[in-house]
């Protein structure tokens, strides 16, 4: 190695371990991320257990079962119907606090109306975790939550997370790198930020924006992989269903972003995906007739730049499932 290289690699070292050494004096240290990569080839990612901070546009807490939650025991307490909800950003209350959430507002509803006899407490657990697909939220309730004993399922599926999942999806390589990095190295951690934000945030906007009309015949239809993981999934919910014996409702929320003006281009994705609903035995609350007939859309959007359910929107989400959820569970009504 010549002279040149040796003084250019000591001059880099050096540089390194300044940036470490100023990092840790000043605690600036990359803050986790909310998503932590697994190997499980189903699931692929789950929240990180203990994240606390703010991310789209509201303060996110994680427990230690990597849910948007409290820690709820396995053992369901005596007297108590117990609901899991699975599902993506709308079930995980993206852009709203928790508690304006549709599934704590629902929670609310339940143990103030007390639909049930004999039922002395509701729960409603949000397992929901963004961008996720059909077969990785079956996967999810199957493997993690039905250990839990619940009474009814609820299986959230969002028109709006798709364009991102496909994104996620192709640049899945770049979060193993972010997620084995090694956290004692603050400066390595500190540069892998620096490139999520500055060149892979904004690469995947444009992918997301260039993939979307793609992405949504590929999930849908006999296009593509998408398609046929949505079908497994739906066929593996029902067969738990039935397995278990436990409920199950999906619950369609529409892409609120163009439901305007009495025109919305994805009305047959809801007809296909009821159909195939049906054909697994699956019940379905479509949520566009809701929101459809209420011509001034913006009311639901958290705003023109982030066009998913705010807490107005998730309160009418709430009524409408509890409604369902009076007329088609066994237990006997009040």
């Amino acid at each position: 190695m010549s002279k040149k290289n040796t003084r250019i690699s000591l001059i880099a070292i050096l540089f390194f371990i300044a940036a470490e050494l100023l990092l840790r004096l000043f605690g600036w240290g990359p803050a986790p991320h909310v998503y932590e990569e697994i190997l499980d080839p189903e699931i692929q990612w789950l929240h990180t257990a203990g994240f606390k901070g703010r991310v789209w546009e509201t303060d996110i807490e994680i427990s230690p079962q990597r849910i948007r939650d409290r820690i709820y025991s396995i053992n369901k307490p005596k007297y108590t119907f117990r609901v899991i909800a699975v599902g993506e950003c709308t079930v995980f209350g993206r852009a709203v606090a928790l508690e304006e959430s549709f599934v704590k507002r629902l929670e609310v509803l339940l143990n103030e109306r007390k639909p049930f006899k004999n039922i002395n407490d509701y729960e409603v657990i949000n397992a929901g975790c963004g961008q996720y697909n059909d077969l990785q939220k079956e996967a999810f309730l199957e493997k993690y939550w039905m250990r839990y004993n619940p009474d009814l399922i609820i299986f959230g599926h969002d028109l709006g997370s798709k364009v991102w999942l496909e994104t996620r999806l192709k640049l899945r390589w770049f979060s193993l790198i972010r997620d084995r990095t090694p956290k004692q190295l603050y400066s390595a951690r500190f540069l892998v930020s620096l490139i999520e934000r500055f060149i892979i945030a904004p690469v995947a906007l444009k992918m997301s924006h260039y993939d979307e009309k793609n992405t949504v015949l590929t999930r849908y239809t006999g296009e593509g992989l998408r398609h046929i993981k949505t079908d497994q999934a739906l066929k593996r919910l029902s067969l738990l269903s039935r397995k278990t014996d436990v409920p199950a409702i999906i619950v369609f929320v529409p892409w609120l972003g163009d439901l305007s003006e009495g025109s919305y281009p994805h009305k047959w994705v809801h007809e296909l995906y009821k159909k195939k609903c049906a054909k697994s035995n699956l019940d379905v609350l479509d949520l566009y007739d809701v929101y459809f007939k209420n011509k001034q859309c913006d009311l639901f959007w958290v705003s023109d730049a982030n066009r998913r359910p705010n807490a107005l929107a998730h309160k009418i989400i709430a009524e409408e499932v509890y409604q369902e959820i009076v007329k088609r569970a066994s237990l006997p009504k009040k």
